[in-house]
């Protein structure tokens, strides 16, 4: 999936939840590349959301 595709996928699907929602929320990614993208950076401005980004791989986390 491009940046463009998830672009598309937020304005389908994460708009429209945010806004059943009185009170603003705070969305949740990783630095994977197209959350990062930007386009993706701002479309989320242009939107007002609030966003809190974590790390793609938590080495806490890995197995290996």
């Amino acid at each position: 999936m491009t940046a463009c595709g998830y672009v598309k996928i937020l304005s389908d699907k994460m708009t429209p939840s945010m806004q059943k929602f009185d009170k603003p929320g705070i969305f949740q990614h990783d630095n994977n590349p197209r959350h990062t993208a930007k386009i993706t950076q701002e479309f989320l401005w242009r939107k007002k959301v609030k966003i809190m980004t974590l790390q793609g791989m938590c080495t806490d986390l890995n197995l290996i």
